[in-house]
């Protein structure tokens, strides 16, 4: 929307012009930082092995949109007999997509270390 606003203003007189640039301008920077903060996440999701620090985890990807208890799945709903919890999970980080529905999310024992990883996506 941001961006539309800005290319109408672009085609209007100079004092909105400028105005027009600068909504161009940020509407594609903040695009470009979700895209490339989306393609870390699933860059990264192949390399990072079971037993990967809580902290390790953190300093490649960023902080975790949600750190949770395993009590929640995607989206922060409530976990049932179907999606149960991993075994010995502890806490979760979770790493949400801004532009298309798709996640991932680490798994961690008491000890701070990867137990389960998963990435979600829908079709």
């Amino acid at each position: 929307m941001a961006l539309v606003l800005g290319v109408v203003l672009l085609a209007t007189g100079l004092a909105r012009r400028r105005a027009g640039a600068l909504l161009v301008v940020a509407s594609l920077s903040l695009s470009a930082l979700f895209i490339n903060r989306c393609a870390r996440y699933q860059n990264t999701y192949p390399a990072i092995e079971l037993g990967t620090s809580a902290e390790e985890i953190t300093a490649r990807l960023g902080k975790p949109w949600a750190n949770t208890d395993c009590s929640t799945t995607y989206a922060g709903d409530e976990r049932t007999e179907y999606d149960p919890a991993p075994p010995g999970c502890v806490h979760e980080f979770w790493y949400y997509s801004f532009f298309f529905p798709e996640a991932w999310s680490y798994a961690f024992d008491d000890g701070g270390r990867l137990i389960h990883k998963y990435e979600w996506v829908s079709p």
